[in-house]
This record gives C-alpha cells, sequence and structure tokens, in this order.
C-alpha cells in the first residue's frame, strides 16, 4: 500500500546554485558545497536538487542563518512549508516519474489537501548519502534512495 509522508519544512535562507537549464549546470555548486560540509541546519538533511517547469534546475542547501561564507553563491529565502514526500530508486528516470505520479494522485484523491505551486514552491529530491549507514542500508535494499517531495498545502 502506499503511504506518503507529509513533511513540514520551516522557513529559513539557503544558499542556491542559481536556476540551469540542464543539470550540469548545477555540478559546480554541488562539488563546492555538498561533500563533507557540516553547514547544515539540524531539522533537516540539508540540500535538495529543485525542479521547475520548463524544466530548469536549482540547488538549495539549507543554512542555519545568513552569516554563513556562501563560497560565491547568492543567499535565497527558503519558504518552506508543507510537502508530501515518498521514496523512487535514485538513478532510475522511470521509477522516479512514477513516484511524481503517485503522490500527485494521492493528492488529488485528498479532501483535506492540495497542491501548492506558488513561486518558491518546487518539486524537490534528496538523495540519502549523509553517512556510512546510508552506504550500508544501499547495499542491503540493492539501490539509492531518492527521497521526492511535492509541495502542498491544506484546504480550508
Amino acid at each position: 500500500m502506499f503511504r506518503p509522508c507529509i513533511n513540514e519544512f520551516p522557513p529559513c535562507k539557503a544558499v542556491a546554485s542559481g536556476w540551469k537549464e540542464d543539470f550540469g549546470g548545477v555540478l559546480d555548486f554541488m562539488g563546492a558545497w555538498i561533500p563533507g560540509d557540516e553547514v547544515g541546519s539540524p531539522f533537516i538533511s540539508p540540500d535538495f536538487l529543485c525542479f521547475n517547469e520548463p524544466m530548469s534546475f536549482i540547488w538549495l542547501k539549507l543554512l542555519p542563518d545568513d552569516k554563513v561564507d556562501t563560497k560565491g553563491f547568492e543567499i535565497i529565502d527558503f519558504f518552506g512549508g508543507l510537502y508530501v514526500s515518498a521514496i523512487a530508486i535514485d538513478e532510475n528516470i522511470d521509477d522516479l516519474m512514477k513516484t511524481i505520479d503517485s503522490l500527485i494522485q494521492w493528492i488529488d484523491e485528498q479532501d483535506n489537501f492540495e497542491l501548492d505551486y506558488r513561486p518558491g514552491r518546487y518539486r524537490m529530491t534528496r538523495r540519502f548519502t549523509s553517512d556510512e549507514t546510508s552506504e550500508v542500508i544501499e547495499k542491503a535494499l540493492g539501490y539509492g534512495q531518492l527521497e521526492v517531495y511535492i509541495p502542498i498545502k491544506i484546504i480550508g
């Protein structure tokens, strides 16, 4: 049975790669920020790849405050809010699309939630790569886990 998770993220600052038309455009940001950076906030794994229509990408790293060396990248406001999530198989575009479709179908079937694609609210993904435990879990599962987030709001 499909059971999505509802997540609530607080608003905060984030350092951003800037919108890129292809995934390769965020690689400089990933190389500068993601590996071994300990700046993240304690409430969540601090980085997300966001998607916008037409398809463009931005990588965000959430910050505990705006007094961090941004390594030349801009700081933006992350609006936070409610997101529904589920796990897709990492590096499997078919499974990613099925997961997105399943989440949207679930939202459409709900009486209390609806999609919330206001400006600043995007589809997001997050890969579980934070520590050695992730590698052990990935080996046991036989695949990497990619958490997919869709912005929602409560109706009413």
